[in-house]
């Protein structure tokens, strides 16, 4: 078979039909014949291919390609396909290529047919295809980062790295607007920009910092209106826009604005440095969600630093509140000690009859200024957030006895009696916090005494299942309905026209209910005007000590303050305020009159003894000038590992300074103002 006319004409006939090119080449690999369609894309008239050989009209990588194809034809192959690009004027071509053998009548080989079709706009749409599921894995990668990093720098230098590579763009970067001063209007400066290498970066490009609106209003302007621009350079009209992107070597750019709130914050780019790209609407789309993604970081960032700013001054401002009352704690309970203690020695001397009455009434004044100070800072403190619950073994019954001793002398200036009424059944021995568990129940008490006249007040403490009912009970004025629903407010007592008449803060009720609230306890009140008052909570955050542990833990330390008087003790008082470090000596003098006691003013004279001599107790006032009492007993025990019990001396009431003190391994601490029994109790525990 020989490629005549008459074998041609027939073939032009049919591959009319089809929407290809078609060439006919021989066995040598020469054009003999080209059929054209209507879909007409050769790029050199017919006239140029036949009777050549395809590596004279053909770029090289396609005649291998052609040849490639020849071998796998004469092998076994029956028909053989591939791909190439052309470029085209601005532009680039694609095209698909099927070549298949030509057999004769005897099955011998005589040539070969080629079949071109045009694929550009498939290989565009699949290219389109690609990079938009690109880009949708970046953004997901660069919201993902925005979420996730704490470090919001980072978090978008990451997702415009990512968003740069999947868009193949030469170079993505973001702008941050903001305001100058000096030149008095609103500028923008170059934050971040990742590069791919092919453009000159220009992060460091100090043209592109304080970049003032004015100056670059053409691209500016259309983003203050929420609009992206995309523009190709060359089309741009002639100006500073297109000078300044030409500059960069820019030949097309997509800006994408970000909007904080209301406000332009800034924008992302993507240049091309070498095509003029034209972004789809879906990928424009795509760009302006990562925008809005980058707004809602920063705003979430913005208020975080908020948050993080407020928490910082409240924190601040709640050290120094802490500070404040640490400091006049020290400095109200310091003088009260010496009112409470020198008042307690002076009852103990020789007194006339006025003498007496005098120093009773000095009691009661002081016992209610105690009363009204401890209210007022404990207020504060709770108030602050400064409450612990710390739970410790107590004995009920002993428990009430110290409430009844406590409040005996104010229930016989009122004229009330009162009456406890303490179930058989409750518990001998619980954990719970007493000391709070008694400020309450004194609180209480106090009040029903207070507010009623020549009546009773009752204390009663009942096992309800698992919980103990505490209930106070008074028949005195009673509380109108109208003032129950703010009887709890701090600084309230009922009818403000009482205030006069009945002493106090105000804080008592108050404290009590944040004290049980803590300790997760709910206070109730019933009441009549003119009838009385029931207060009552049920007590939960307890546990039942057993008999056998209780006995084991009272084994040790039977010797009692009598036993003591006679045993010649040496003690150590430290204290800066010579009101109290007289009060002490006196206090211990008298109580151990066989004891020796020794003096020191200040830190430095009291390791100065330490260093001299041995002590039964040292007593360490904790705020002193120079070393204080931590740094103080710190140096005693580098001099002496077996140093004596030490006991902490200190206005600061919190259960921080005393559980500090517990940690440091001090043994005790008697807390401003304290009584003689209190610190005779503290000799009896650390040297009985």
């Amino acid at each position: 078979m020989k490629f005549d006319s008459i074998t041609i004409k027939s073939l032009d006939h049919i591959f009319h039909a089809i929407d290809e090119v078609v060439f006919l080449i021989d066995q040598q690999g020469t054009f003999k014949h080209v059929v054209r369609t209507s879909q007409d894309f050769l790029l050199l008239p017919p006239s140029e291919f036949i009777g050549k050989h395809h590596r004279e009209v053909l770029p090289e990588p396609i005649s291998d390609q052609i040849e490639e194809s020849f071998k796998r034809l004469s092998a076994s192959e029956t028909l053989v396909s591939f791909e190439y690009s052309l470029n085209v004027g601005n532009g680039t071509d694609w095209f698909i290529a099927r070549i298949g053998k030509i057999i004769d009548d005897n099955g011998s080989l005589v040539g070969y047919v080629a079949m071109i079709r045009k694929i550009t706009h498939k290989k565009s749409m699949e290219s389109g295809l690609v990079r938009k599921e690109k880009m949708l894995e970046a953004i997901a990668f660069a919201n993902k980062e925005l979420l996730e990093n704490t470090n919001l720098t980072e978090s978008i230098s990451n997702g415009i790295r990512e968003l740069g590579i999947a868009t193949g763009a030469d170079r993505c970067y973001l702008f941050e607007n903001g305001f100058d001063d000096e030149m008095g209007e609103e500028t923008t400066s170059q934050k971040y920009e990742w590069n791919s290498g092919s453009a000159a970066p220009q992060i460091n490009n100090p043209d592109l910092q304080n970049l003032p609106f004015s100056a670059v209003s053409d691209f500016v302007e259309p983003m203050t209106k929420r609009v992206p621009l995309n523009a190709i350079v060359r089309e741009l009209p002639d100006g500073g826009l297109k000078e300044a992107l030409a500059a960069q070597d820019i030949v097309s750019v997509l800006l994408m604005p970000i909007y904080v709130q209301d406000y332009f914050w800034g924008f992302v780019g993507f240049d091309d440095c070498y095509a003029e790209r034209v972004w789809s609407e879906s990928e424009i789309n795509l760009l302006k969600s990562y925008a809005v993604s980058i707004s809602s970081a920063i705003s979430r960032k913005s208020m975080e630093d908020d948050l993080k700013r407020s928490k910082e001054i409240a924190e601040s401002a709640n050290n120094a509140k802490s500070a404040f009352l640490a400091n006049i704690s020290h400095e109200i309970r310091t003088p009260l000690n010496g009112v409470v203690g020198f008042t307690s020695l002076l009852s103990d001397t020789e007194l006339s009859e006025e003498q007496r009455l005098f120093v009773n009434n000095l009691k009661a004044s002081s016992a209610v200024l105690h009363s009204l100070i401890a209210d007022i800072l404990d207020f504060s403190k709770i108030d602050a957030g400064i409450i612990e619950i710390i739970r410790s073994q107590t004995e009920l019954r002993t428990f009430v006895s110290e409430i009844e001793n406590i409040l005996r002398y104010q229930f016989s200036k009122d004229g009330n009696q009162l009456i406890l009424n303490i179930d058989p059944s409750i518990p001998e021995y619980i954990l719970v916090d007493s000391i709070k568990l008694k400020q309450v129940l004194v609180n209480l008490l106090s009040n029903g005494s207070k507010f009623t006249s020549k009546g009773v007040v009752t204390l009663s403490i009942v096992p309800q299942n698992e919980v103990l009912r505490f209930e106070v009970k008074d028949t005195g004025i009673g509380i109108k309905p109208e003032d129950l629903k703010t009887i709890f407010n701090p600084f309230v007592q009922g009818d403000l026209s009482r205030t006069k008449k009945y002493q106090g803060s105000g804080l008592g009720l108050s404290i009590s209910k944040k004290i049980l609230e803590a300790m997760n306890s709910e206070i109730h009140v019933e009441s009549e005007p003119g009838k009385g008052s029931t207060f009552y909570f049920d007590l939960r955050d307890y546990e039942v000590v057993e008999q056998e542990k209780v006995q084991a833990e009272n084994l040790s330390g039977d010797r009692t303050y009598s036993d003591l008087k006679k045993f010649k003790l040496k003690i150590l008082i430290v204290d800066d305020n010579e009101m109290n470090i007289l009060l002490a000596s006196m206090v211990t003098r008298k109580n151990y009159p066989e004891s020796e006691i020794f003096l020191a003013a200040n830190g430095f004279e009291a390791l100065e003894k330490v260093r001299q001599s041995d002590f039964s107790i040292i007593f360490l006032d904790l705020h002193m000038p120079g070393i204080d009492g931590f740094q103080t007993y710190q140096k005693m025990k580098a001099l002496r590992p077996d140093l004596c019990p030490v006991v902490a001396l200190t206005a600061d009431a919190s259960e921080t300074a005393k559980q500090k003190c517990l940690d440091t391994g001090m043994h005790g601490i008697l807390i401003k103002p304290f009584s003689p029994k209190e610190l005779n109790d503290m000799v009896v525990k650390c040297t009985g």
